[in-house]
C-alpha cells in the first residue's frame, strides 16, 4: 500500500514537472524572434539597439492581448518605484520575495523569508561577479590588441 502511494506521488510530481516544462516552452518569444535577436547581436561589433529589439518583438506578434500588455506595464512601473525607495544610507528599503510579495526590510519579521531573500541576492551577486570577470577579460584582450596595433604602427 505504501509503495503504491509513493509511486502515485512520483507520477504526480512527474506529470506536474512535464506540465510546467510545456508551459514554459510556449511562454515568451517565438523561436523565430529569438533567433533573429541572436543573429543581430552575434554580428561583428555585437550591438543591438532598443529600437531594433522593439521592432523584432513587435513583429513577432507575441503581444496580441493589449489588456495583458497594459497590466504588465502597470506592474513594472510599480515595481520600479518600489525598487527605487531607499533609506537614509542609500540602501534599498523594499525588496521582493520569491513569491512576488514586496516587503519593507526594516519592518519585516519573518527571518526564514529574509534568509531566503539574502541567499537569492547572494546568488545574483555571484552571477554578476562572473559577468564582471568576463567583461574584464574582454577589456584586457581589447586593450592588449590596441597595444599590439600601436606598436606595429610605430615600426
Amino acid at each position: 500500500m505504501r509503495e503504491k502511494k509513493q509511486k502515485k506521488r512520483r507520477n504526480h510530481a512527474s506529470e506536474r514537472q512535464k506540465h510546467t516544462r510545456e508551459r514554459r516552452k510556449h511562454r515568451g518569444l517565438p523561436e523565430k524572434a529569438k533567433q533573429e535577436l541572436l543573429a543581430k547581436v552575434n554580428t561583428p561589433g555585437g550591438a543591438l539597439t532598443d529600437d531594433e529589439i522593439i521592432a523584432i518583438v513587435r513583429d513577432s506578434g507575441v503581444f496580441r492581448d493589449m489588456e495583458a500588455v497594459m497590466r504588465q506595464f502597470y506592474l513594472r512601473t510599480g515595481q520600479r518605484f518600489l525598487a527605487s525607495v531607499r533609506d537614509g544610507n542609500g540602501k534599498r528599503r523594499i525588496l521582493a520575495t520569491k513569491d512576488h510579495a514586496y516587503v519593507r526590510v526594516d519592518m519585516y519579521d519573518d527571518s526564514a523569508r529574509l534568509t531566503e531573500m539574502r541567499a537569492r541576492i547572494q546568488k545574483q551577486i555571484a552571477g554578476l561577479n562572473g559577468t564582471s570577470e568576463k567583461l574584464f577579460d574582454r577589456i584586457t584582450y581589447l586593450q592588449s590588441m590596441d597595444g599590439e596595433s600601436s606598436e606595429e604602427d610605430t615600426k
